[in-house]
């Protein structure tokens, strides 16, 4: 995987649910953090952190992404 932190509208919109209710998840499980860098501040939470049914919805997306893209055998 390619990316490895995710904002807090990236992970609501992952799993269906309002951020409001990422963020207390997230404060209540100590996911890993980091400050959010540009506009709008906040933070971002580290892919290990965040609960299996996200990671696994982000496995599948990314898999699907590598099986659309071209591939050279040269």
């Amino acid at each position: 995987m390619t990316k490895e932190w995710f904002s807090t509208v990236e992970i609501a919109e992952l799993l269906d649910v309002g951020d409001r209710r990422i963020r207390d998840r997230a404060k209540h499980e100590n996911w890993q953090k980091q400050r959010r860098q540009g506009l709008g501040g906040g933070f971002e939470y580290h892919l290990n952190s965040l609960p299996l049914e996200a990671r696994q919805k982000l496995a599948k997306q990314e898999a699907e992404k590598i099986a659309k893209s071209p591939t050279s055998l040269m």
